[in-house]
């Protein structure tokens, strides 16, 4: 006689240091379609964090218990396996075997998180000032678009991508995206001094443009 599957249950710990997902059952049919979406349903909030999965209390698994497996592999998702029948499941799918861990977010992994937050903090705040200084029409940075030659339509247009990209920085799902844009105005910046402008200093739009663009490295792909 064919045993019933015990069906999968799974609980998400949005924990300050990590993103932790808690399986235990079978980690098959709509269940391991069901934590996949909420995993990939997640991603949106994770802001650099880490994503635990403990597959401790998992039973067995079918092709999509796999097919789940092996995307939390390619996504450097941390597995957790610390009983012997889930470590056979995740060694045949994976093709290596696990070894038991507690789970714990590594003092080096927290102090990156807060690492990146304050920068992505003090980056929006840099960006907010100075997106607001273009809006607000101060004389300085009128005479130096009057200098590019353009008009000052485009003083507003940097000065909405600023803000926008600082806006962004700070909101989980698309702060990756914000910090892409600033260094992509950033390169802009650099350009025009080297180009059109010449007397001001690119030395600021440098560290901004480093300042973004190793932001948007580290939250590539999370």
């Amino acid at each position: 006689m064919r045993m019933r599957r015990e069906p999968l249950q799974y609980y998400i710990h949005d924990e300050p240091d990590a993103l932790r997902f808690e399986l235990s059952g079978s980690l098959s049919g709509d269940g391991a379609l069901s934590v996949h979406q909420a995993w990939r349903t997640a991603l949106s909030i994770l802001g650099g964090r880490p994503v635990i999965a403990d597959i401790t209390f998992v039973v067995d698994a079918d092709q999509h218990g796999r097919d789940v497996l092996q995307a939390w592999h390619r996504s450097d998702v941390r597995i957790i396996a610390a009983s012997r029948e889930s470590r056979a499941i995740a060694g045949a799918f994976l093709g290596e075997q696990l070894t038991q861990s507690t789970g714990k977010v590594s003092w080096r992994e927290k102090g990156t998180h807060i690492l990146l937050w304050a920068m992505q903090v003090l980056a929006a705040a840099v960006f907010l000032a100075a997106g607001g200084i273009a809006l607000s029409g101060a004389a300085p940075l009128v005479a130096i678009y009057e200098e590019i030659g353009i008009g000052q339509w485009f003083r507003y247009v940097t000065g909405i991508l600023e803000i926008a990209g600082a806006v962004a920085l700070l909101l989980p799902r698309f702060a990756f995206y914000g910090a892409a844009l600033l260094a992509t105005v950033m390169c802009g910046a650099i350009v025009a001094n080297f180009t059109i402008l010449g007397v001001l200093s690119p030395i600021p739009a440098f560290v901004l443009l480093l300042w973004t663009g190793a932001i948007a490295f580290l939250l590539r792909g999370r």
